[in-house]
């Protein structure tokens, strides 16, 4: 099994780069406040269109551990 793993971190603001609005002028665009985002450290396996993510507070040695964790529970048939 081969999957290939990514960390994201997706933001819940909006954020535009382009609008159609008169040239000169701005347009506002409502969102939240803050910087509030997701972590999620994943992997996909291409062969079968599967993908295991794992969600934390952070992304970091420890988190990874806990995805590498579940990849292997999602695999096990295969370490036999």
């Amino acid at each position: 099994v081969i999957v290939f793993l990514e960390g994201v971190h997706p933001q819940h603001n909006t954020a535009h780069t382009r609008v159609w609005v008169k040239k000169g002028q701005s347009k506002l665009i409502p969102a939240n406040t803050g910087r509030a985002h997701l972590n999620i450290n994943g992997a996909y396996n291409p062969h079968q269109g599967e993908v295991v993510i794992h969600e934390s507070e952070t992304i970091n040695a420890e988190t990874t551990i806990e995805l590498f964790k579940k990849i292997l529970e999602r695999y096990s048939q295969f370490l036999k």
